[in-house]
């Protein structure tokens, strides 16, 4: 907001990755990334099994029992904080923030220094 406003903002961040570590990040923070959106996508992929069982009972007709693959739901929650991070950026990208990959650190009031920019 601050910067469609045409105040000058930057924002630092590490690069995007799937997987947490120091040296990486991503564009939506810790809820995005790593915690709620996540969680929620293996939640509800978890959730299905019984919906599968009380289905025939409602008219349904499963040829074949439903299998689960793991692989795919970890797969599929990756794409999607993929595509989540991706909308940060264009939302960032045209607001005018300037985002630079790194960490930063505060030298004063209006001052940052980026300290591993990549």
């Amino acid at each position: 907001m601050a910067a469609q406003n045409n105040a000058k903002v930057a924002l630092c961040e590490m690069p995007f990755d799937p997987v947490s570590s120091d040296s990486k990040g991503g564009l939506g923070g810790t809820c995005v990334i790593r915690g709620c959106v996540p969680k929620k996508l293996l939640m509800y992929g978890s959730a299905f099994s019984p919906e599968f069982e009380d289905a025939a009972g409602f008219g349904w007709e499963i040829q074949s029992p439903p299998r689960f693959n793991w692989e795919k739901l970890l797969q599929a929650k990756t794409d999607e904080i993929v595509r989540l991070n991706g909308i940060y950026s264009r939302l960032l990208d045209s607001s005018g923030v300037d985002v630079h990959l790194g960490s930063g650190r505060l030298l004063g009031p209006n001052t940052v220094q980026v300290t591993s920019e990549v």
